[in-house]
């Protein structure tokens, strides 16, 4: 006859392990939560106000006239100002060959200038482009704007535009600021823009690769004088032409 052999395990053995574990969960020994998360947002915007033109009159109303016809940027990157218009006075045309005629600003001794507003902090290139369209234009004329470039920093003809709504302050560009890396699209000093509205290159910026360079600047450029070319007169009717603009562009480098 076989004998049966019974193992029995107290259940107050049991109860005892169970209520162990329990406790020490809870009795502050071990961290309960031991991991929480707090959100984190950050809003920083850039300041929207934008410097006058070096020369109000002859470059545009200033940024606060609510009629202005070429709005400031409201924002960090933008066309910040450009000239109000290019008009000569009444002038006799040559019986032949090549004619300049200046487009003649509000006041002797004024150039035209343009600028362009990044504060983005970014490394981003870009380009400024103007084209002419005009389709009462004298016949193969163009628009030319002539400057050289400087001999001194000080001479340059970009520069970076730190006044305020009221007064115009250039300065020249630092390594902080795009020195060395914007340049206007002057071939011998000289952009020229056709009638048969191809875009030329006004000025341009490179994308950065330095680690601690960006653009935070508005920049000027002095396109100095700007005249009317006709490289032959005679070709020319005598009147009065109107209806030509000069339409500005500004984009990123792709």
């Amino acid at each position: 006859m076989k004998k049966t052999v019974l193992f029995t395990i107290p259940l107050l053995s049991l109860g005892l392990i169970g209520s162990s574990a329990v406790h020490a969960a809870t009795d502050g020994s071990n961290p309960d939560p031991a991991n929480r998360e707090t959100p984190v947002t950050a809003t920083l915007t850039i300041e929207g106000t934008n410097p006058m033109p070096p020369d109000p009159d002859t470059n545009g109303p200033k940024p606060t006239d609510p009629n202005t016809p070429n709005p400031s940027p409201k924002g960090p990157f933008g066309i910040s100002y450009v000239p109000i218009e290019f008009s000569t006075e009444a002038t006799s045309l040559n019986d032949s060959g090549e004619q300049t005629i200046d487009f003649k600003p509000n006041k002797d001794g004024d150039s035209f200038h343009v600028g362009v507003k990044d504060k983005t902090r970014d490394k981003k290139g870009w380009n400024l482009t103007a084209s002419l369209n005009w389709d009462t234009a004298p016949i193969g004329s163009s628009i030319k704007f002539n400057n050289q470039t400087g001999s001194t920093p000080d001479a340059e003809p970009i520069k970076n535009n730190v006044g305020n709504d009221s007064a115009a302050k250039l300065e020249s560009l630092t390594v902080q600021n795009g020195a060395g890396q914007i340049s206007s699209g002057a071939t011998d000093g000289v952009i020229s823009i056709s009638t048969d509205g191809t875009a030329s290159n006004i000025m341009s910026a490179k994308t950065l690769t330095s680690a601690t360079a960006s653009y935070h600047g508005v920049y000027d450029y002095k396109i100095g004088k700007a005249s009317l070319f006709i490289p032959e007169t005679s070709k020319v009717k005598a009147g009065t032409y109107t209806g030509g603009k000069v339409d500005w562009n500004l984009a990123l480098v792709p």
